[in-house]
């Protein structure tokens, strides 16, 4: 609602400078699930096929020949959300790859032609949109810009220089009070941490946030992962 916000983004490092990041499970949490008996459990595998290998690898105007749809969903700056579920089925380099192609084409040392994925492709008209003419860029180039350019290009940036600290969960499955209070809590940290970020609560409101997570079942998790870990050694 404020014209005259601006987004950035923003790592956040240690005093020696290095980002702790911990690291993501290989399913990252997301399934799909086909109910039992139904009559053609192929047709998510055929789903995913189509999303991440047949749109993933078609040319820019086999894309609007083929699938018009998709060929406009992308050129609105619409991506995952339109999807009939958002799961990503890609290396977990693949960011870095896509910003790489991007800022090189950029920079004039690859030819747009040669970015094999054609969402990417795409991104990139908004991109040199918005470099073009900021001010009067649709939302659409705003965001592919941001993302692609700034975004991943930060993230880019702290894996050439090394800064990223990978740490491995000391535990990783739900204790009994996860179960029965985990989503409230979830809900408590994202509330809380909006009003931090927002303004409409001071920096030091975080010690009042330790405190309601701690007496909400916060206390009572740590207590049982201790007590696992302890198990386990």
């Amino acid at each position: 609602m404020d014209k005259d916000a601006r987004f950035a983004a923003y790592v956040l490092a240690d005093d020696e400078g290095r980002v702790n990041v911990p690291e993501q499970k290989t399913t990252g949490g997301s399934f799909i699930v086909v109910r039992k008996g139904y009559e053609h459990p192929e047709k998510a595998v055929q789903m995913l096929n189509f999303f991440y290998d047949d749109i993933e690898n078609t040319t820019e105007e086999d894309m609007e020949n083929t699938f018009p749809e998709v060929a406009e969903y992308l050129e609105q700056g619409v991506d995952d959300s339109t999807k009939p579920f958002n799961i990503v089925v890609l290396p977990m380099q693949t960011y870095l790859e896509d910003y790489q192609d991007v800022q090189a084409v950029l920079d004039e040392e690859m030819a747009v032609e040669e970015i094999t994925n054609s969402q990417v492709r795409q991104k990139l008209k908004g991109i040199e949109e918005y470099i073009e003419n900021p001010e009067d860029a649709s939302t659409g180039s705003w965001s592919s810009y941001h993302s692609r350019i700034v975004g991943w290009g930060l993230m880019n940036k702290v894996t050439e220089e090394d800064r990223f600290n990978w740490a491995k969960a000391a535990y990783v499955v739900n204790t009994p009070t996860m179960e029965q209070k985990g989503a409230n809590l979830i809900k408590l940290e994202e509330e809380d941490l909006i009003k931090i970020i927002t303004g409409a609560e001071p920096i030091d409101y975080f010690d009042t946030f330790v405190d309601k997570w701690n007496n909400q079942g916060g206390k009572e998790i740590l207590k049982e992962i201790e007590e696992e870990l302890a198990q386990q050694e």
